[in-house]
């Protein structure tokens, strides 16, 4: 089966750190959704130690480290701060800002 190309609109899954029975499954954030998250991308984008791969895909020397979402819920993103990634809501301008500032913080360590 072919893998979707980057944004030709097929529904892609990502896995995270299993939850027991359970894990959490959402659609990659399409370019619309990547679009409401500019300013947040553009923050990122000049932060010294990120390389974005994709739009909106980035990498901490060489290893996954973020990417984002979408659900019905809002707009979500994924962060690996250790070995597993968290799931943080960046729906609102200040959920965008206070995870832009968290990201700031972790890679000025």
């Amino acid at each position: 089966m072919r893998r979707p190309a980057y944004g030709d609109g097929m529904r892609e899954q990502c896995r995270i750190a299993p939850g027991g029975a359970e894990e959490l499954r959402m659609k990659h954030a399409t370019d619309d959704a990547l679009d409401r998250l500019e300013p947040l991308l553009g923050r990122l984008r000049a932060l010294d130690g990120l390389r974005e791969r994709t739009r909106g895909t980035f990498t901490h020397r060489s290893r996954a480290f973020l990417h984002f979402h979408e659900d019905p819920a809002g707009l979500f993103a994924d962060v690996r701060f250790a070995d597993d990634f968290e799931r943080h809501e960046v729906t609102t301008a200040s959920q965008q800002s206070r995870l832009a500032t968290t990201i700031e913080r972790h890679l000025a360590r």
